[in-house]
């Protein structure tokens, strides 16, 4: 049996229940609408093995033999567990470019889930809210910037200026990671505010690493010290965000290189014997 799905019937009901958004399917392509069609005939009703015709708006008439296997509820090779782990780095690709540009306060669940081509009801199967969504964003962002520090973590003599070079550059290469990571977050809910201040003592125990593997570690407090150089990292980043006219990110990374060498000098000061970091 052939189903012929109007677009403005039934198919918006079966890709909203597939996955995808139920605004501007027609902008996908045909095997993207297979997909979520797939997904959908079983909430709709077809049932296995179910005939779709799709409407094409490319005016050729009907695409005809959108065959489903619905029994074995693979789609383009994946099953349901990965299916949805696409459609989260879907919704997270949306939030990073969203709230990255518009902003989080001016972002809805619907405008995500209509950026991603995914649906509501899929949204909240992964993300209890908007809130979770920015969360699970915030996590992998710092991930990607730990990784990107990686490289530099050794106990060579220009590691410090080599490890500002990576912070600055993981953070700033892709300007919407500085705004979702440092300024979008700010004042959204207590568990965001959690979630920030675990980034920062994070970022300090890197910090107090590197100063014990290279045999500098301050005589007095390290691990505040090390939180005070992460969150005058972060502010310096943001200050320079702001700034109407920033320097390059060239002089950004010698100004945070030299912020850090200076604060060690002003220390040995303080404790003779107290290794300096190379400049």
């Amino acid at each position: 049996m052939v189903h012929r799905v109007e677009r403005a019937g039934l198919l918006d009901v079966l890709v909203g229940d597939a996955g995808l958004a139920d605004e501007g399917g027609s902008d996908r392509r045909d095997d993207e609408l297979v997909q979520g069609l797939d997904d959908g005939v079983v909430d709709a009703g077809l049932g296995d093995g179910a005939v779709v015709e799709l409407p094409d708006d490319r005016g050729s008439g009907f695409l005809v033999g959108a065959q489903t296997a619905v029994g074995q509820r693979r789609i383009r090779g994946l099953d349901p567990r990965q299916r949805l782990d696409e459609r989260r780095r879907l919704l997270l690709d949306a939030a990073l470019e969203l709230f990255g540009t518009r902003g989080y306060a001016a972002t809805s669940v619907e405008q995500l889930c209509q950026a991603a081509y995914v649906s509501t009801r899929s949204f909240y199967e992964l993300f209890g809210n908007k809130e979770a969504c920015y969360l699970a964003l915030h996590r992998q962002l710092e991930a990607a910037i730990t990784e990107r520090l990686a490289p530099a973590d050794d106990s060579s003599a220009d590691v410090v200026a080599r490890m500002v070079a990576a912070f600055v550059h993981a953070m700033v290469d892709d300007i919407r990671v500085l705004r979702v990571t440092s300024i979008e977050g700010m004042c959204i809910s207590p568990a965001v505010d959690q979630r920030r201040r675990e980034a920062r003592h994070q970022g300090a125990a890197l910090v107090q690493a590197t100063w014990a593997r290279i045999g500098a570690t301050p005589q007095a407090s390290p691990r505040r010290l090390a939180l005070g150089v992460i969150g005058a990292f972060f502010e310096i980043i943001i200050d320079w965000y702001l700034d109407p006219q920033p320097c390059d990110v060239a002089t950004l990374i010698q100004d945070m290189t030299a912020f850090v060498n200076s604060l060690h000098a002003g220390l040995g000061a303080s404790w003779p014997g107290q290794r300096p970091l190379s400049t």
